[in-house]
């Protein structure tokens, strides 16, 4: 056996553990180009659901041309196109096209040319540069739900301990691991039910404060809505909702007593205020989404649409959202 010292050992482990690391960081790499989910244009994905009962059973999604949801794009569509942006609360993957609130919002379908072009886990800055890429489209309107976000971009509360408790490292090997694995047993459904009874209760009645940073907001909103404008189209935002809150759900689950539970759900609420300050000030068209109906039932996890909630979250939002695009459109009609 090699007799190393005590710092020679030391030296032996940090090499080691760089190396595992650039080794991980070159399957992160490689994953890019072999994950299916990254090379999404005209594919369709076929996804098995034994997980959520809220859910089909086999769920098949397809990809247009531009790798987004909806119909395909051309350059001789004279429709009015709309884009709607926004994380996995807008993306809806696991949700039928047909039954997403992006599509079930808008009243007069025949009159747009419509593309889901959310993404799974987007936040403010990766939703800035996704707006980049729709300059081929030449979007008439751009619709962002827009999730709560403070200057650190770090909520670290109950909605997003899944991603709190995520390390470095599983992050990189699960999704390999999920695609080496997905060749032999077809690809499976990447959210998880939650049972709201076995969540972890409050252990005091203390609610932490909570504090918005508008001028951080104001200054990403500013890009936002810069690079939209620069596109010629014309943005609306729409706060997001959540099923946290001091409530009682209609399936008898006191919804207050989950711990974490009246802080999410008064930082969406304070977001969805100074979101709604912004658009006043830069006069952006914007709709309340965070008043949307509190009911468990209308999420199957933490932040994630059921097919119920997302029908209604459309009836909500449709009035005000037709009534813009329709004033909208008489006045180029006018013109």
């Amino acid at each position: 056996m090699v007799n190393l010292s005590i710092s020679n050992f030391k030296v032996f482990i940090i090499k080691a553990i760089y190396k595992t690391i650039l080794v991980l960081l070159l399957f992160a790499v490689a994953l890019e180009f072999y994950n299916p989910l990254s090379k999404k244009q005209n594919s369709t994905i076929v996804f098995k659901n034994e997980i959520i009962p809220e859910l089909p059973n086999k769920i098949t999604v397809k990809f247009n041309n531009l790798g987004y949801m909806g119909e395909d794009f051309s350059d001789t569509i004279t429709r009015q196109k709309i884009c709607f942006l926004g994380s996995s609360r807008t993306q809806l993957i696991y949700i039928p096209f047909s039954l997403q609130w992006t599509y079930r919002a808008i009243t007069e379908k025949s009159r747009y040319w419509i593309n889901n072009c959310g993404k799974g886990g987007h936040r403010i800055n990766d939703l800035i540069n996704d707006v980049k890429k729709l300059s081929k489209i030449k979007p008439n309107y751009i619709i962002v739900l827009i999730d709560p976000f403070d200057k650190t971009q770090d909520f670290k509360k109950g909605e997003f301990k899944a991603i709190e408790n995520f390390q470095f490292l599983s992050s990189i090997i699960k999704p390999f691991y999920r695609i080496i694995k997905s060749k032999v047993n077809g690809y499976k459904i990447g959210h998880t039910k939650v049972d709201w009874r076995n969540e972890k209760l409050r252990s005091s009645n203390k609610i932490n404060s909570i504090k918005i940073e508008n001028k951080e907001i104001e200054y990403k909103l500013d890009e936002l809505s810069n690079i939209i404008n620069n596109l010629n189209a014309v943005p609306i935002f729409i706060s997001c909702p959540t099923t946290y809150g001091n409530y009682k759900s209609a399936d008898g689950i006191n919804m207050g007593a989950i711990e974490n539970s009246i802080e999410i759900d008064e930082f969406h609420y304070q977001f969805s205020i100074a979101l709604n300050d912004y658009c006043k000030k830069k006069k952006i068209y914007f709709i309340d989404g965070y008043r949307f109906k509190k009911d468990s039932r209308f999420f199957y996890d933490y932040h994630h649409f059921s097919i119920v909630g997302s029908i209604n979250f459309a009836e909500l939002i449709r009035p005000k959202l037709n009534l813009i695009l329709n004033s909208r459109d008489s006045s180029i009609t006018m013109k």
